[in-house]
């Protein structure tokens, strides 16, 4: 079972769906797996840094994900969208 979600923003529907992974299909174990080059992450770090606003539910998605952005921005990597990438993905296991 494969449930994907931009920028790993976990809602109700994707917590349902692993519900429904869980308990009604058995599966015992979950991945969570961010990408290289993640659009949402980047479109987030854009966001924090340049202030751009998105138009539609894509602000919820910013939202999301900033804490990981921020807490990237302030170690200063090498490479902030995989770090703000890694972070977001262990702030959602």
């Amino acid at each position: 079972m494969v449930i994907g979600v931009a920028g790993i923003s976990v809602n109700e529907a994707g917590l349902e769906s692993v519900g429904c992974g869980t308990a009604v299909r058995g599966e015992d174990l979950i991945l969570v797996l961010g990408h290289s080059a993640c659009g949402a992450v980047a479109a987030t770090i854009k966001a924090v840094k340049e202030g751009t606003e998105f138009p539609g539910h894509l602000p919820s998605l910013v939202a999301a994900i900033r804490p990981s952005v921020e807490e990237a921005i302030a170690a200063k990597p090498a490479d902030l969208l995989a770090e703000a990438t890694i972070d977001n993905v262990r702030r959602n296991v």
